[in-house]
Parts: structure tokens; sequence; C-alpha cells
């Protein structure tokens, strides 16, 4: 997991079909420009923590396999003290790189082939997690990109954004809502995978 640059950013984005709009959100583009009609669900994350951390399991599921993840605060987010002392100390760079920004964007990448993209999974997990606990707003996209999938976090709630239709998401959605302490389905291979 490392911090990356604006510039950085956009290399890594606009080959998949996104880039980084007036906000500094992530937003998808075609032939350079804003797609602003998209198809999306929305939904309110548990208050419950123990809830929440399992609902951050299960939304990372929405753009999980990828070779890597891009996460995005964009510029509506303000962090009190408290709350950027938590990131910081998540992301352990408190008097390494400064504190962070609010246009803050983190990149983490598999450099190994075992265990992977479960890492990089549980990585966006916890931080999707710290911003609903938090009420940041960020944008996440994978690598992997199917049918221009893509989640916001704003205010607490998660939005599934995709081109192909969210009927996906609504599905994880409807699995989470049956047992919300139940593990994603990830979470439980990774389990397998460290035994």
């Amino acid at each position: 997991m490392k911090l990356i640059e604006i510039n950085e950013i956009a290399r890594i984005l606009n080959p998949i079909g996104f880039a980084i709009g007036e906000w500094g959100q992530i937003v998808p583009i075609s032939n350079g420009e804003h797609i602003a009609e998209y198809e999306y669900v929305c939904y309110q994350s548990p208050s419950d923590a123990k809830e929440m951390l399992s609902f951050s399991q299960h939304v990372v599921a929405w753009i999980s396999g990828g070779d890597w993840i891009v996460f995005k605060s964009d510029y509506s987010t303000a962090f009190d003290i408290p709350d950027r002392c938590l990131i910081e100390q998540f992301l352990g760079i408190k008097g390494m790189a400064g504190p962070i920004k609010e246009d803050v964007a983190i990149l983490m990448a598999s450099e190994a082939q075992n265990f992977a993209n479960s890492h990089i999974e549980l990585e966006c997990s916890f931080l999707i997690f710290l911003f609903l606990l938090v009420c940041g707003h960020a944008q996440i996209v994978s690598s992997k990109n199917i049918d221009g999938r893509y989640l916001s976090i704003q205010d607490g709630f998660v939005y599934f954004f995709a081109r192909g239709g969210v009927d996906a998401a609504e599905i994880l959605l409807r699995k989470f809502d049956a047992n919300k302490l139940a593990s994603a389905t990830w979470i439980e291979r990774l389990i397998r995978e460290q035994q």
C-alpha cells in the first residue's frame, strides 16, 4: 500500500476508462469525457462496528479480483484531528510523508502471487471501514474493472456503480442483509489459504 500523486493516478486510471474529476473524485470517462449516466444502487452502512466491518468486507467484493485497487478521497472530505490520526496510523505515514491531504490516493497492489488478491481486498476493506466510520468521501476502482464498476463512499453510504447494471450489487446486499455478521466469501478463502 502506498500513497500516489495525482499525475500517477491519471496514468493508472485512464487506460481502464477513469479519470480524476474537478472535485478530486474518480469518475468514469469515454473519449476523455465524463460519463454522467451510470447505474447505481446505494446502501447505508450499519452503525454497529462489527456489522460495519463485515459490510466493508462484503462491499470490496464489488471491485475485487484485480492486480491493484486505487482508493481516492475527494476534496469534499475534511478530516478532523482524531480522524486524521486514525487514518494516518493505519496507513503508517505519520512522520514519514507528512500529514495526509484530503485528496489522498492510495494504491494497493500485489507484489507476490501468493495470497495477493486476498491481501489487497483485506487492506481495501479496512480503508472502507475507516472511511465509513469517519463519514469520509472516497471512490474505489480496481484493475479488473468489470462493466466499469466502482464504489463511492459518502457520509456513511456506499454507492455501487456500473455501466452493465447493478443486479450483482443488489444480490451482494441481500446476502449481507440475510446475515450481517457472516464472513464475505473472499474472507473464507483467505482463511483457507492461510491454513
